[in-house]
C-alpha cells in the first residue's frame, strides 16, 4: 500500500474524514519516508494534524512495529 493511500486511508477511518492541504500530507509522507521535516507554517494552518496523521499511519501502516521520534516546537 502506497503512502498516499495510507494517509487517505487513515483521514477517513481514524479522524473522520478530515482532509490534509498539499503541504500537510508533504509533510506527513515524508515522516513515513523517515526523512527530516521541518514545517514552517502559519498559525492556524493545522500543524498538529501533521503530526497526529503521522502516528495514526505509522500505526496503520506497520502494525506499531516501527518507533519513531517525533519533536514538535510550537
Amino acid at each position: 500500500m502506497s503512502f498516499a493511500a495510507v494517509i487517505s486511508q487513515v483521514c477517513e477511518e481514524k479522524l473522520g474524514g478530515v482532509k490534509l492541504k498539499k503541504d500537510q500530507s508533504l509533510a506527513v509522507e515524508s515522516l513515513l519516508r523517515r526523512r527530516d521535516v521541518l514545517a514552517v507554517l502559519p498559525t492556524g494552518f493545522g500543524k498538529s494534524l501533521i503530526f497526529r496523521v503521522f502516528a495514526e499511519a505509522v500505526e496503520c501502516y506497520t502494525n506499531g512495529m516501527f518507533r519513531f521520534w517525533l519533536f514538535v516546537i510550537s
